[in-house]
């Protein structure tokens, strides 16, 4: 009990001493900081001592020092609606893309299409090889004149009562028979004629003349742009703040473009590889059609309105210890004002408060002037 009581009491002695040079420590460095920084700012006004001396030398006039100043130029706080916006990256996709196929197979004869090709909806875009159908019309119609001609003796027969009712049976099935199977081979050869199914533009084409086409593969992909929708992957924290019908607002970086769209579709599960949901919003592209598939496209959702907020440009706020604060004319004097700042979007700041809307902020030179630095308003 001795011993440990012994290694506790050495151990709790060595815990003290060593949180006193920790104290010790830190208040040696904070000590030598201060001593650094109150020689650069003596370092600081003996250069601006300097300085107003040479300007005094250099100007023939009697110039005094309070007449110095800095050029600066003001703007005033704007009054208005700030609305902020929740941004997602999504893109754009193709409201009306279909690949055609042909429903029957065969030798592409003719392929009357090409890429970038505009084609209306209806329109012949390729021609499949039909002659074995043709041929077998041609037989089918030779047999379907024998079998009339059998069914139209059987039939009178039977009206006279002669020959047997199965007979007469039989000839009326054959003659039906030939008939649907022409009507089958017509259909067929009408397939063998491949349609555009929307118009639109071709964007590519993947058969050409003189190569098998078959069923289920297509021949061409054909898009209509006149409609786009945007699609963006939403976090899920952000469910429920989005509303079918709803307008949000959409921003294609890469063409500098911005416009409202309509949501048209929200996905009623979350993703669980990347906890998102995904909206759709549908878009009416502009005739230059600059809005392609796959193109970034920003959706912005408006998160917060203020009618009457007070609202700065965001790059005039500094920082300082005491807080964020901005530089406002006085006097002929600059002053600094501490200001408690709100929602930021699109490069504005709404201010909640410490500013008023008759307060002049100064613009340029905002950096170069400190509390009580005098200063001119450039014109």
């Amino acid at each position: 009990m001795n011993v440990l009581r012994i290694i506790f009491t050495a151990t709790l002695l060595f815990t003290l001493v060593s949180c006193k040079e920790t104290k010790e420590e830190k208040l040696q460095k904070t000590l030598e900081k201060l001593r650094a920084e109150q020689h650069k700012l003596e370092e600081q006004k003996r250069l601006v001592d300097q300085l107003k001396e040479e300007v005094l030398k250099l100007d023939g006039k009697n110039v005094t020092t309070d007449e110095l100043y800095t050029l600066i130029t003001t703007l005033h706080p704007q009054v208005k609606n700030f609305q902020q916006f929740i941004e997602f990256q999504g893109k754009v996709v193709a409201d009306k893309s279909v690949m055609v196929s042909p429903e029957t197979g065969g030798l592409a004869t003719q392929v009357n299409i090409e890429e970038g090709q505009y084609v209306q909806k209806g329109q012949a875009i390729a021609y499949l090889d039909n002659q074995m159908l043709k041929d077998n019309i041609t037989e089918l119609r030779s047999s379907l004149e024998l079998a009339k001609e059998v069914y139209e003796r059987q039939k009178n027969l039977w009206d006279q009562k002669i020959g047997t009712e199965v007979q007469y049976l039989q000839a009326k099935t054959n003659k039906e028979s030939l008939e649907k199977k022409l009507i089958t081979l017509q259909n067929q050869v009408g397939k063998s004629v491949v349609y555009a199914p929307i118009s639109g533009v071709v964007d590519m084409v993947f058969v050409k003349t003189g190569e098998m086409a078959a069923p289920g593969m297509p021949i061409a992909k054909v898009t209509n742009l006149s409609t786009i929708k945007v699609e963006a992957d939403i976090s899920e924290v952000y469910a429920g703040k989005f509303r079918r019908g709803e307008q949000i607002l959409v921003r294609f970086p890469s063409i500098d473009r911005q416009q409202t769209a309509t949501i048209t579709n929200i996905t009623q599960f979350i993703n669980p590889g990347n906890r998102t949901f995904k909206v759709q919003a549908e878009i009416a592209n502009t005739g230059d059609h600059l809005m392609v598939p796959n193109m970034v496209a920003v959706v912005a959702l408006k998160d917060k309105q203020n009618d009457h907020a007070i609202v700065i440009p965001t790059r005039l706020i500094q920082q300082s210890a005491e807080g964020e604060y901005v530089m406002i004319t006085g006097k002929n004097t600059a002053q600094k004002v501490l200001v408690t700042t709100g929602a930021t979007f699109n490069g504005e700041t709404e201010i909640i408060s410490g500013l008023q809307p008759t307060d002049v902020l100064i613009d340029g030179g905002f950096r170069d002037v400190i509390e009580g630095d005098k200063i001119k308003i450039q014109k």
